[in-house]
């Protein structure tokens, strides 16, 4: 069963994005809690890679959790509107996501 984080970020979505961009992608790095195997870093890769009109790689970390999506935007605005996206994919594979604040 997906269960919802509570827990967000006072800081504004534009400050929780890590910024690598080149002119046609930004890097955006979610903690991804629940993933016990690599089956469940593969579910939660698979999850985002489905989303092919925005995303154009993704790295999961399954020791530590972070998840690296290369999003195909060219602003860090439109990289703040992925976000709800991103995390809806990752809770739709059945498990938790939000943007990793470093």
């Amino acid at each position: 069963m997906r269960t919802t984080s509570a827990r967000r970020s006072a800081r504004p979505l534009a400050m929780l994005i890590s910024v690598s961009a080149s002119s046609a992608s930004i890097e955006v790095d979610l903690k991804v809690t629940g993933m016990s195997c690599e089956c469940c870093a593969e579910g939660v890769q698979g999850a985002l890679e489905k989303l092919e009109h925005l995303v154009s790689k993704v790295e999961v970390d399954l020791d530590s959790g972070k998840t690296t999506v290369e999003v195909k935007v060219g602003t860090m605005a439109a990289a703040v509107e992925a976000l709800p996206t991103l995390v809806a994919a990752v809770e739709s594979a059945g498990f938790e996501a939000e943007p990793l604040i470093e």
